[in-house]
């Protein structure tokens, strides 16, 4: 942003006897304030732009269809009709902030990690190639105190995604469901099948342990998915898939870190 008088003349980071001999240079003269910029655009101009491209996304919200993209914070996600349910069909990527994957952490905090990194930069993390691919992964805190979701939607209940996997269920039979779910990769690291007959498209982003972090064999990107679902004793369960054909729900540790999803909310 550019402003009409800056006081310091030879930007030099203080305001010194250069910078008040120029103003009294012009001491007792007219003086007639410039516009203020934004990017090179005057402020009025720059308002009334914000103003149209918010009621163009109030209006995209307002005539949302199942299978369009949604935009929150900067991100446009793909959705999917999963049975009478309206799904994100990628996983939740926003990053307030990442904590390194090795720290303590405890159930009072709310943390987002990438798999696999072990740094606290938000930038550096988003170049991760597992962050590419799988999004974040959040503690139970951050999926309650975080507005992880946009307006309209929310973190699924554990109600949610048992509806989830019966509506997969139905159509593909219980031994097939995961395959349904899976989207495939296969290269020298991941054998991970599947027909994505549904569009829900999952990916093994793999889990943080609370203790082990990463290293434990079942928290592995690239061989186990897990999605979090709100409820249950612990406050939070997931789904989890396996890179055989397992389809499973059960409770987590609050403090772990899961692939997150966001469902619809019903009118």
């Amino acid at each position: 942003m550019i402003l009409p008088y800056n006081p310091d003349g030879d930007s030099n980071g203080s305001i010194g006897s250069s910078d008040l001999q120029s103003i009294l240079a012009v001491y007792g003269t007219d003086f007639a304030p410039g516009a203020i910029l934004v990017d090179s655009v005057e402020l009025y101009d720059y308002l009334t732009q914000l103003q149209g491209e918010l009621a163009l996304l109030q209006q995209q919200q307002s005539s949302f269809q199942c299978g369009t993209k949604v935009v929150h914070e900067g991100y446009w996600y793909r959705t999917v009709q999963m049975g009478e349910d309206c799904w994100y069909a990628e996983n939740v990527r926003h990053l307030p902030s990442v904590s390194p994957g090795n720290h303590e952490s405890n159930y009072e905090e709310a943390h987002a990690y990438v798999w696999g990194y072990l740094g606290s930069d938000v930038d550096e993390a988003k170049s991760w190639m597992n962050y590419q691919l799988y999004g974040a992964l959040y503690n139970y805190q951050a999926a309650v105190q975080w507005e992880l979701c946009p307006s309209g939607w929310h973190v699924p209940t554990v109600a949610e995604m048992t509806d989830l996997i019966q509506s997969v269920n139905v159509v593909a039979g219980e031994a097939n469901g995961a395959s349904y779910f899976k989207q495939r990769i296969v290269n020298d690291s991941t054998q991970w099948e599947g027909t994505n007959m549904s569009g829900f498209s999952a990916l093994p982003g793999g889990r943080r342990n609370f203790q082990t972090f990463f290293n434990a064999s079942e928290a592995q990107a690239g061989y186990n998915g897990y999605w979090m679902a709100l409820g249950g004793n612990s406050g939070m369960l997931s789904l989890k898939l396996d890179e055989a054909t397992n389809t499973s729900i059960s409770e987590e540790n609050p403090q772990r870190g899961l692939s997150l999803r966001c469902i619809l909310n019903q009118e």
